[in-house]
């Protein structure tokens, strides 16, 4: 039947006659300037092309259709592989390309329904696993797209395959070399995974981004192949636009992370050469070559000219990023260099170093002098109006308590507050104060900070100590309308049972008008 006003005979006859002016072309991208590619769209010379003939469709109602009119014969693999001969490791020898997706070869197929469907779909992604280019080819002219979305995903199973002759069609065709899986994998971060070095290639030729962040641990595809010291990969990338700079998803520079103790150093020099940051550091604050040194085995106690310690010397210059890396490393906190880690706190006046390095082990008592030499005022208050003795209070810290008072902290000097009022909620800490407290009776309302911390123990220490059970706060509030409007059953009953409290002292009410009006059931 005749189909367009030309019949099946007449059109075998035109293709016969002339072949399609694409076969003729080079293998290379890079071939001669005469070929009738404008903006990656197909054109045919004049003397080839038919106001009747829409070459696309004539390609969909044939099934098998001259293979002069292929696009593989468009352009050949061995293009790609173009470029893989400058990656040579030369760190004196920076390459970068100045890439435009737009100047790629494209072939843009028809739009149509029948390329819409599930089946279809389906049939391409088979085509791509099996390595059936004619059927792909087909079914891509047939108008499939190759962008499927989430659940199939073409590229990727050209990249399995290690199949450059199906990744170029897709790509060729339209397909989004950036487009992830539902697992956020991208063609380019699975070419990494599956060593496919022309396949990386490719995609970066038509606009990967090696800077992409995919898979479970969000990272780009060259973060993955430099914390792998995968050279070729690494420096594949970084010629397309791979940045240097890059911060990992744990916060370390690409340099940094490239960093093991069997990297090669030409490999850490090509990183420089291509803008690396020698002196960019990690979230935690140290550089690549603090990480180079600690992987080199190097002790952290070394000294210099046989007296100073990098620790000591972190204390008295005010590095607190590097003090706490030299902690965190095994620095010996009680390791001399011309004085004690501890006692460069206090002559240097570094006291914030002086708490961690207790916690990493310092011995505050051993040498001996360390407050007494140095004459540091256990009472002495911070800006904010801290003192040493409600500090410990606070942290709970009972060991410090006891060091203070021994070395004459005053339990009765106001910190942030008074420190009987903050040992409350700690019974350990105020058995140790109750022994130094000379005046219980100036401390009012003591007993009600008891109930708000619902300290028992504490509120039985205090009372053994001499403190009233009718102990008024602010003179107005007693013990037991605070514990009965606090709801605490247990150390109302233990008042009025075994403390000897007085049914009818009235605080803000009298104990059973309060009652009564904070009852809430029994």
């Amino acid at each position: 039947m005749p189909q367009n006003g030309i019949t099946q005979n007449q059109q075998q006859q035109h293709y016969s006659q002339a072949q399609v002016p694409w076969s003729k072309r080079s293998s290379s991208i890079h071939g001669a300037q005469d070929t009738p590619i404008n903006n990656g769209r197909i054109t045919y010379n004049s003397e080839y092309r038919s106001d009747s003939i829409n070459v696309y469709d004539q390609y969909g109602r044939n099934s098998a259709p001259d293979a002069a009119r292929s696009v593989t014969n468009f352009t050949e693999p061995d293009s790609f592989h173009e470029d893989l001969a400058i990656l040579e490791l030369d760190p004196a020898k920076v390459v970068r390309h100045s890439l435009d997706p737009s100047t790629m070869p494209r072939v843009y197929a028809r739009n149509g329904a029948e390329g819409d469907t599930a089946n279809m779909k389906g049939a391409l992604v088979s085509a791509t696993r099996g390595k059936n280019h004619k059927l792909l080819e087909q079914l891509l002219h047939r108008g499939v797209s190759p962008n499927l979305g989430f659940n199939m995903h073409p590229l990727k199973e050209a990249v399995f395959s290690h199949d450059e002759e199906s990744l170029r069609l897709l790509l060729l065709i339209g397909a989004d070399p950036n487009e992830s899986t539902r697992d956020s994998i991208t063609p380019l971060f699975t070419c990494v995974e599956r060593s496919f070095l022309a396949g990386a290639t490719m995609l970066l030729k038509y606009g990967a981004d090696p800077n992409l962040v995919a898979g479970s641990e969000m990272e780009s595809a060259l973060a993955i192949a430099a914390i792998a010291n995968v050279v070729a990969f690494s420096h594949l990338f970084l010629t397309y636009n791979g940045n240097a700079n890059y911060v990992t998803a744990n916060g370390s520079p690409l340099l940094t992370s490239a960093i093991k103790k069997r990297t090669f150093k030409k490999f850490i020099d090509m990183i420089l050469a291509y803008g690396a940051k020698p002196n960019a550091k990690i979230r935690e604050g140290h550089t690549a070559l603090f990480d180079a040194i600690n992987l080199a085995g190097v002790s952290p106690d070394v000294k210099k000219e046989g007296i100073y310690t990098p620790l000591c010397t972190s204390i008295c210059d005010d590095r607190a990023e590097m003090f706490k890396l030299l902690l965190a490393n095994k620095a010996d906190p009680n390791l001399p260099a011309s004085e004690y880690p501890a006692f460069k706190c206090v002559t240097h006046d570094r006291v914030h170093f002086l708490a961690p390095l207790v916690v990493a082990g310092a011995k505050l008592d051993s040498p001996k002098g360390i407050i007494e030499e140095a004459d540091a005022n256990p009472n002495g208050r911070s800006s904010k109006g801290h003192s040493a003795l409600t500090t410990a209070i606070r942290e709970n810290r009972p060991d410090f308590v006891d060091l203070l008072i021994m070395r004459g902290a005053d339990a009765h000097v106001r910190g942030e507050d008074w420190p009987l009022v903050l040992a409350v909620a700690e019974p350990l800490i105020l058995k140790r104060l109750l022994t130094v407290m000379k005046e219980l009776q100036a401390f009012k309302g003591i007993m009600a900070r008891a109930v708000h911390a619902d300290q028992l123990v504490s509120l039985k220490m205090l009372l053994a100590a001499g403190v009233s059970v009718e102990d008024k706060n602010g003179g107005v509030f007693s013990p037991l309308t605070t514990f009965i409007r606090e709801d605490h059953r247990p150390i109302v009953k233990y008042l009025l049972t075994e403390a000897g409290g007085d049914v009818n002292s009235p605080g803000e009410h009298l104990p059973v008008v309060k009652s009564l009006r904070t009852y809430r059931g029994i």
